[in-house]
């Protein structure tokens, strides 16, 4: 579990300084320490500004909650779909995948890992009557990172990955046939 915590945080500096405290403790002690996971969280994740919360701690302990669950029941789970807008989301999952072999933790590529952001929650309570296209700009007043392919004339996909103003996300609402919103 340390190193699924450690390569899930691998991205952020002050989880890597204490994941190298925890290590070294261990080599020491062949145990970790009883509060390891609240010392974590609290060291290696930065609060942010002007609240109590910590950066990217919540995704990571849902990844890593994730990927355990995968490992003891692989054959139990047939899909995992997380809620989540934060795009670090994506970056915490790949770098698990990317080292789950060194972690010799299984892999089944055919349990799916996905996510659900607000702006696909959107399309679906438009598209399926809920809430107005005028609607939206109240639900999503500011920019999101979205990544989306288009359908072109040619039957070919132009995959894009950009922060998105709210009317250009109306107007790929407009003509979401032509569109698939993947976060």
């Amino acid at each position: 579990m340390l190193e699924l915590f450690h390569h899930a945080s691998s991205a952020i500096s002050p989880a890597r300084k204490f994941y190298s405290k925890l290590k070294k403790f261990y080599n020491e002690h062949d145990d970790l320490p009883e509060r390891w996971i609240e010392d974590f969280y609290e060291e290696g994740f930065e609060v942010t500004s002007g609240t109590d919360l910590r950066k990217n701690a919540g995704e990571t302990s849902i990844l890593v909650l994730t990927y355990l669950l995968l490992h003891h029941f692989p054959s139990l789970i047939r899909n995992i779909t997380i809620f989540s807008s934060d795009k670090g989301t994506l970056t915490i999952k790949k770098k698990i995948m990317d080292n789950l072999h060194k972690m010799e933790l299984v892999h089944n590529p055919a349990t799916p890992v996905s996510f659900m952001s607000t702006d696909i929650l959107l399309i679906k309570a438009v598209t399926e009557g809920w809430v107005t296209i005028e609607d939206i700009v109240r639900f999503r007043p500011n920019s999101k990172t979205v990544i989306f392919s288009v359908k072109l004339e040619n039957e070919s996909v132009s995959r894009h990955e950009y922060v998105m103003d709210t009317m250009e996300f109306i107007d790929a609402l407009r003509h979401i046939e032509n569109y698939h919103f993947e976060f």
